[in-house]
C-alpha cells in the first residue's frame, strides 16, 4: 500500500506531502521522549525529513521536541468549582416562597442568600419542554424526532391527528399555555389544539387535534412542513417545532 509516509527499520522517509503528518509525528515522539528515549532528525540534500530512533553518526543530536505536560484533574476541577457561582444544590433548593433578595436573586430553603441564580427566571417563568407525535388511525402514536421529516413517518396513510406532550420542567405553574399546528397547503391551516390552560410544577399534559374533515397536504413532501407552536403566558421563550 503507498504512503505519504514510509517506515523503514530505524527511520520515517517524511516528504513535503508528509508533513501534514508532522503533528502527530512530534506527539508521539514527545511521548517516547517523555521515556527518556530520544529522537533524531536530519535533512538530505533534496530537503527531505527523516526522524529515526538511531543516530546516523556521532555527531547526530537529539531533535527539540516539545515536552509532554500532565495537567492535574483534581486542581483543575477544584479551581472549577472555585470559580462557579453560588447555587442553592447544597443549600435545600430553592425557596420561591421567601421572594427575591435584594439583588433579584433567589433564597435557598436554609436561608442561604448568596446564590446568584435570578429569582425571576426560577421563580416567575416557567420551562416547558415538548414532544410532537403523529396520530393514524391503528396502532401506536409515532414520534416525531427532532429534525425529522415528517415523510419518514407516512406509510401509504396520512396521520388522523397530532399530539404534543408538553412537560413542565420547572416548579412554577405553568398558565395561559397554548399549542397550535401549522398544516401545510394552500392556504395554511392553524389548528388550536385542545388541552388545559395550566400545567402544574413538574407536572405533564397532552395537547391534540383532530385532523378529520382538514383538507391535507396531497403529497408526503408537503408534510415536512408541518409544525407546531407552543407557549404560555409566564413562559421564557415560545417553542416553535418546524423541520
Amino acid at each position: 500500500m503507498t504512503s505519504h509516509l514510509r517506515k523503514t527499520t530505524t527511520a520515517w522517509h517524511v516528504n513535503k506531502a508528509a508533513l501534514l503528518f508532522l503533528p502527530f509525528l512530534l506527539c508521539l515522539f514527545a511521548g517516547l521522549t517523555a521515556k527518556a528515549e530520544p529522537i533524531y532528525r536530519w535533512q538530505d540534500e533534496s530537503g527531505r525529513v527523516y526522524y529515526s530512533d538511531r543516530p546516523r553518526s556521532t555527531g547526530d543530536k537529539p531533535a527539540q521536541l516539545p515536552s509532554l505536560t500532565r495537567d492535574d484533574l483534581d486542581a483543575k476541577i477544584g479551581r472549577i468549582k472555585a470559580e462557579t457561582p453560588p447555587n442553592c444544590d447544597k443549600h435545600g433548593g430553592v425557596d420561591c416562597q421567601k421572594g427575591p433578595d435584594d439583588d433579584g436573586s433567589v433564597f435557598c430553603r436554609d436561608g442561604f442568600h448568596n446564590a446568584v441564580l435570578p429569582f425571576r427566571f426560577r421563580c416567575l417563568e416557567s420551562r416547558l419542554e415538548a414532544d410532537f407525535f403523529l396520530i393514524f388511525r391503528e396502532g401506536s402514536p409515532h414520534r416525531v424526532e427532532r429534525q425529522q421529516q415528517v415523510s419518514s413517518l407516512l406509510k401509504n396513510e396520512w396521520p388522523t391527528g397530532l399530539s404534543v406532550a408538553v412537560r413542565n420542567l420547572s416548579e412554577v405553574e405553568a398558565f395561559g399555555v397554548k399549542v397550535k399546528f401549522i398544516v401545510p397547503g394552500i392556504p395554511r391551516k392553524h389548528l388550536a389544539a385542545a388541552g388545559p390552560d395550566r400545567i402544574p410544577p413538574y407536572g405533564f399534559a397532552e395537547y391534540s387535534v383532530s385532523l378529520a374533515g382538514v383538507e391535507l397536504p396531497p403529497t408526503t413532501h408537503q408534510w415536512n412542513g408541518l409544525k407546531y407552536k407552543l407557549e404560555c403566558t409566564n413562559c421564557g421563550a415560545v417553542l416553535d417545532r418546524k423541520n
